[in-house]
């Protein structure tokens, strides 16, 4: 007989209704009558009350995954795909850490169960959507890059040495901008990176990021 860990998740407990909200106990009943008709047996259940399924950081989700990795049980089961993760990515990454650790996982309304063969092809299709997922938010992530840069408008946060103006784009912090011209110059002698870190009151990783930061040399 095969072994599984049933789990729950509800994303806000109180006031929910209508067709697309599927109870604890809906979900538990769900899950007993796959056990049933596959000759599985349930020897633990998970619950994540009032938890997004955006993340896989979740309490009872993480424990249960722990079980499936060291062996416990022999998978997880939860009675719809989205009680188990709502992102693409999430799938995958769930869908990658099964096939290491040999144990299984199910989702009973897309008929997703990796220890059979329709469900190996769902899995393998729902693995192709994610990945085409990660590429696409890749992609977009280094288009946009390319179009701020090129807009003098680079993403996240201004390098040492600049500040960013109200509308974006770069300028020149003369007082930090110094210390980084320094930097530069006695990295060029051969001084160490820690000795330059030192100097400036910088963490060795700090200084090593702005000495390979290539904004200084495309500026």
């Amino acid at each position: 007989m095969r072994t599984a860990d049933g789990y729950v998740r509800v994303s806000k407990v109180g006031g929910r209704s209508g067709e697309s909200f599927i109870s604890p106990d809906e979900q538990r009943a769900a899950i007993e009558a796959w056990a049933r008709s596959t000759g599985s047996k349930i020897i633990e259940w998970h619950e994540d009350l009032d938890q997004s399924g955006g993340t896989l950081d979740r309490p009872a989700f993480k424990q249960a995954i722990d079980r499936c990795r060291t062996g416990l049980t022999g998978g997880i089961v939860a009675a719809k795909l989205d009680r188990l993760t709502r992102s693409v990515v999430g799938l995958a990454s769930l869908i990658e850490d099964a096939e290491t650790h040999g144990f299984n996982v199910v989702a009973l309304d897309l008929g997703l169960d990796l220890h059979s063969a329709n469900g190996e092809l769902v899995a393998n299709v729902l693995g192709s959507v994610a990945q085409w997922e990660r590429k696409r938010r890749a992609d977009d992530w280094e288009a946009a890059r390319r179009n701020a840069v090129g807009r003098g408008v680079p993403n996240g946060r201004a390098p040492r040495g600049y500040v960013k103006r109200p509308d974006g784009r770069l300028e020149i912090d003369e007082t930090e901008a110094s210390k980084v011209r320094q930097a530069f110059r006695e990295r060029a002698t051969g001084v160490p990176f820690a000795q330059i870190g030192r100097q400036f009151g910088w963490s060795h990783s700090t200084t090593r990021q702005i000495l390979v930061n290539h904004a200084y040399l495309e500026a």
